[in-house]
C-alpha cells in the first residue's frame, strides 16, 4: 500500500528530481510533471512499476 502521494512540479532536473527518486523509494505515489514531458519518461523506469501489477505501481505521468 502507498504511504502517501505527491504532486511534484519540475521533476525533470534537481531537486525536484531528487525529491521523486526518493518518494518513490520510500513507496509513495507520485505525480511528477515537467515543461516537457519527454524529459520524465526515465521516471517510470524508476518506479518500480511492474505492468498488470498495480499493487507495485508508483504511476509517473
Amino acid at each position: 500500500m502507498f504511504k502517501d502521494v505527491w504532486f511534484v512540479t519540475g521533476a525533470s532536473t534537481g531537486l525536484g528530481k531528487a525529491l521523486v527518486k526518493y518518494l518513490l523509494t520510500q513507496n509513495c505515489k507520485v505525480v511528477a510533471t515537467s515543461r516537457n514531458p519527454e524529459n520524465i519518461k526515465n521516471l517510470k523506469s524508476m518506479s518500480g512499476h511492474q505492468p498488470g501489477d498495480p499493487s507495485k505501481a508508483a504511476k509517473v505521468i
